[in-house]
């Protein structure tokens, strides 16, 4: 998936509404409510621990992080849904949530 489509998909209201609403059953018990990170990477910060733009992002969720306990989540959502959130997390950077955990990764300009 590129980079534009995912860009494209930020700016559709409805596609985030129903990303939200992803994040918040998938992705919350690792990341936090806020993408702040819990066992999971904080996503609110400009650091990226797998890649650099909004395809790697939408790569990790799709395979998933096995050695880090991020499962395949290519295997469980539909390709739209997948699409919707690796936009999603693209939207959080550099939002830099209150008591984020600490930085991980290699530091990204902001898409």
């Amino acid at each position: 998936v590129s980079n534009d489509v995912l860009a494209a998909l930020t700016k559709d209201s409805g596609e985030m509404d129903k990303a939200k609403t992803i994040f918040a059953t998938r992705c919350l018990a690792c990341h936090g409510p806020k993408g702040q990170g819990l066992v999971g990477p904080n996503l609110t910060d400009n650091f990226q621990v797998h890649g650099s733009t909004r395809s790697d992002i939408y790569k990790t969720i799709r395979d998933g992080v096995p050695a880090k306990g991020m499962q395949a989540w290519g295997k469980l959502l539909k390709p739209d849904e997948l699409k919707r959130i690796a936009a999603f997390v693209g939207t959080l950077r550099g939002t830099n949530v209150a008591g984020g955990k600490k930085a991980e990764g290699a530091k990204v300009e902001s898409f």
